[in-house]
């Protein structure tokens, strides 16, 4: 293994790196690589590695391997622990928070124009990511997410083996006698998602189809050509408008093209809340529709605007001449959370906490199910991103068995015996577009419905965590 190669190809002259060194097979032999290569062209290197505080005993002990191996090798070493858990907000997932500190540590020590991040990604994470972004829905961008040289948050990361497999850098690692590399057991376990992809999914593709890695590697590198093209064009077309991105014209983005319009929309908003924000298929159709319906007279003229939630109490106002961001005034503050129920399988919201597991079709007898508290919906049809959110005005939901249509929810709160007080305390779960999909504890939409077809069960169910919640719960 070589990685010369990738910094004369990309015309990269570092004057540090920093890289990212977890103690596993492709971040020990990454940095041994990179030791090599700084060392040869005189570059100053320093080992990373970050400390969770999610594992434990083990977690410390990664810690303390990584710290040892880099002593013995004289590499400069930095160790940083991030508490995930106590440094968690309400509305983050445990890996989203743990994102959120890196990022920040990220920030403060690799401040400089001449600083780069490397990070130990391989060709078999490429092909794991390409599976799980298209279960996700991903556009190009997503589904080539991991490439060799990124910009994100002002920061350059690299990812110098990203065209090695697994089976070469194990390889590799032997023949610099290192063997002990550290393990994390929970990737032999397929509840998660990647680990199912790794472990069953493609040990069966590639016995039954040989040379499919190539294959998938070669689409990957046709589809990154396309997607650097699409954020190309977008970043010309934000950089007309960032002299005002107070707003962009409704005109305007009902004549871009969806492909362009969605990486217009990732720039603008993200360069308004300072962190990434990817919207993804749902939030573009609903700016879509909603601009569409207020350029036709029909659907437009009884409405003055339309809100779209994005983050944190920020929401995209769509009115007939423009799309803008606005932080909704306190008072009447509409408060809404991201919850990513497949990770975290509860979230709290209000007084209320909802708890998210999977199920079979055998362990329910759905038409007996009289716990009004509890939700069930076809898993493979739920997005993994769900927002909870309080009503709002004039909000509207397509009841379950309803042959009428959608009702607004002040009805079916008013059928609840649910007064104008306590509906504020009512959580909403709903598409990440702000669609309804069931008022907790009171009523589902019809979405995502249980069919002979239907695999596996996403169970969903309300419970109060306070006093204050009893009323509307019952």
């Amino acid at each position: 293994m070589d990685i010369h190669d990738f910094f004369i190809r990309n015309r990269l002259n570092p004057k540090r790196i920093f890289s990212g060194f977890s103690g596993g097979a492709d971040s020990t032999a990454l940095l041994l690589l990179l030791n090599e290569y700084c060392t040869a062209m005189r570059i100053e290197l320093i080992a990373v590695h970050f400390e969770h505080g999610l594992r434990g005993k083990d977690g410390r002990a990664d810690a303390a391997w990584c710290r040892r191996f880099c002593e013995i090798r004289k590499i400069p070493f930095l160790g940083i622990s991030l508490d995930v858990l106590k440094n968690k907000k309400k509305s983050e997932g445990t890996e989203e928070a743990a994102r959120r500190l890196r990022l920040v540590q990220w920030r403060k020590i690799a401040d400089c124009k001449g600083d780069f991040i490397a990070l130990g990604h391989n060709a078999d994470d490429r092909i794991e990511n390409l599976f799980i972004r298209m279960l996700r829905g991903a556009n190009a961008s997503g589904l080539t997410s991991l490439r060799e040289l990124a910009k994100f948050a002002n920061l350059n990361l690299i990812r110098p083996i990203l065209p090695f497999h697994r089976t070469e850098i194990e390889k590799f690692l032997k023949g610099e006698k290192v063997r002990d590399w550290r393990n994390d057991s929970t990737n032999s376990q397929d509840i998660f998602r990647r680990n199912f992809i790794r472990n069953s999914i493609l040990p069966k593709m590639r016995k039954k189809i040989p040379g499919s890695d190539k294959a998938i590697l070669r689409s990957l590198n046709a589809l990154s050509l396309d997607a650097e093209c699409l954020e190309k064009i977008a970043l010309e077309n934000y950089g007309k408008i960032k002299k005002n991105k107070r707003f962009l014209s409704a005109s305007e983005a009902i004549m871009t093209h969806p492909a362009i319009l969605i990486r217009l929309l990732r720039l603008w908003i993200s360069d308004h809340l300072k962190s990434d924000f990817i919207p993804d298929g749902y939030f573009l159709d609903r700016v879509i529709l909603e601009s569409a319906k207020f350029a036709d007279e029909k659907h437009g003229i009884n409405k003055k605007s339309v809100r779209i939630p994005v983050r944190n109490g920020t929401s995209l106002t769509v009115t007939a001449e423009k799309l803008f961001l606005s932080e909704i005034r306190e008072g009447k503050k509409t408060t809404s959370c991201v919850w990513k129920w497949k990770k975290d399988s509860e979230a709290e919201w209000g007084a209320y906490r909802l708890k998210a597991c999977f199920t079979s079709k055998k362990s329910v007898d759905l038409k007996k199910l009289k716990d009004g508290r509890t939700v069930y919906f076809d898993a493979d049809k739920l997005p993994e991103e769900l927002l909870i959110r309080s009503c709002n005005n004039g909000d509207k939901m397509l009841p379950f068995g309803s042959k009428t249509g959608d009702v607004k929810l002040k009805k079916i709160f008013e059928s609840a015996k649910i007064s104008a007080d306590e509906k504020r305390q009512v959580p909403l779960l709903c598409l990440p577009d702000g669609t309804i999909i069931w008022v907790a504890g009171v009523r589902r939409a019809k979405f995502a419905d249980i069919i002979a077809e239907t695999a596996k069960l996403a169970k969903i169910q309300s419970q109060s965590c306070h006093k204050k919640a009893h009323k509307a719960q019952k």
